[in-house]
Parts: structure tokens; sequence; C-alpha cells
């Protein structure tokens, strides 16, 4: 456990996931694991309350198989024209490579991404680990890299990394802590306070037999980082 704990750390550290153009982040730590015949639906909420910002995320996913699970991503954001204004669309495949039932479960996530306004898209390749640490303990790591492209795009690749431990509750929530980190991309990596880094508690909920909540906080760490942003996540599952 020792040695793949730290693996992990070293691969979180040397192959940062990115998220190209890191603006109001509405994303998540996922999960390696996919559940055969699962469905569900997404609605979630981002606010920066400094900035005004404020993005909304619909998602549908739904697996193919045990080991492979389709999502479609659209994401819209506050501008000075509406509330509700296109931001991005995006297509993901995730792929679990580890089998059932062991302690250590890894996934890569294929996705390709259209933005609004002419800007570039992008593609990216994501890969999630996750580790029980006992006493209902787990920890995720994501690392990506990715890739603009379309008219404007700039060379190199992006870089970043995603990290979560949490812990179910007895009888009750599950509670963690989420960090977020943006480096910039190969051809201009960036100084540390130029970088995003953002850290803050996270906890989710059942309500009902389909039905789920989570609500988030994240601090920024860096000068370049928000001061805060605040999450809430609704999901339905079928």
């Amino acid at each position: 456990m020792n040695r793949a704990l730290y693996l992990g750390f070293m691969a979180g550290a040397l192959v940062p996931m990115v998220s190209p153009g890191h603006a109001q982040n509405t994303s998540g730590v996922f999960s390696p694991v996919v559940d055969e015949g699962e469905r569900s639906a997404q609605y979630r909420l981002g606010l920066d309350p400094e900035s005004d910002a404020l993005a909304q995320r619909f998602h549908y996913q739904q697996a193919l198989n045990g080991e492979l699970r389709w999502r479609f991503v659209g994401k819209f954001r506050r501008t000075d024209d509406s509330d509700v204004d296109y931001d991005f669309a995006r297509l993901e495949l995730l792929w679990q490579l580890t089998p059932d039932g062991q302690d250590h479960q890894s996934g890569l996530r294929f996705e390709v991404r259209h933005r609004s306004d002419d800007r570039p898209g992008d593609i990216g390749l994501l890969w999630t680990n996750q580790w029980p640490l006992g006493n209902d303990w787990r920890l995720r790591l994501i690392a990506d890299i990715g890739h603009q492209i379309g008219p404007g795009a700039d060379d190199g690749f992006l870089l970043g990394g995603r990290a979560e431990v949490s812990r179910k509750l007895e009888a009750g929530p599950s509670v963690g802590l989420r960090l977020f980190s943006n480096y910039g991309s190969t051809d201009n990596f960036l100084g540390f306070d130029e970088q995003i880094h953002e850290i803050g508690p996270v906890a989710s909920f059942d309500v009902g037999e389909d039905w789920s909540l989570l609500t988030s906080a994240l601090f920024g760490l860096t000068d370049s980082s928000p001061d805060a942003q605040f999450k809430l996540w609704i999901t339905r599952t079928f």
C-alpha cells in the first residue's frame, strides 16, 4: 500500500492535470470505477462571490459495460449579455483499467471540448487513481494533460492536478478535502504565484433513494488563484 501511495503521489506531481482555461471551477475529483448499468444526470452550480462569476453545468452519463462509460457535458456562464450564456460542450469516455474488487483502482478518461466565441477547443487525457486508506478513508489522485485544437490554438500541453481525501461517516455524509492545481503549459510553465492552486472542504449527502447533494468550497493558495469559490451539485441516478 505504501508503494502504491508513493507512486500515486508521484503521478500527481510529475504528470499533473490540466483544466485548459481554468475559469470558474465546476470540476470534481472523479472515481476510476465504472459500474455496469449505471446512468445518472447532474446539475452543477459554481459561484465566485468576489468577481460575481456564475457557472452552471449539466451532464448525463451512462455505462456501456463494466469498463466503459460515456458522458456529455454542457456548461453555461454569466456574461454581460446573459446569466446563462453557452460556454462549452464536452464529450468524455472513461475506461476503468483495473479489475473490480482490488484495492487500487485506476482509469483513463478521454475528452474533446468545443468552446464558444471562436475560442480554440481542446482534447484531454486524464489518469485517475483511487486507494482505500482504512477506517473508511479514501484517496483519489488525478493527472491530466491537454492540448488546444482549432484556430488560435496555443502550442504545448497544458498541465495541472487534482486530489481528494475523504471519509464516509457512519450513518451520515461523506466529507473530505479537495485540491485543484493548474501549472500552465509546457511552452510556458508558470512560477508558483502565477499558478492556480485551490483547496477546500467537500461534503456529499444522499437525499432519498435516487438523489444526492454535494456542497464544497475552494480557497486560493496563490496570488493568481480566486480567493473563494463555492459549488453545489444535484445528482439523479436511474
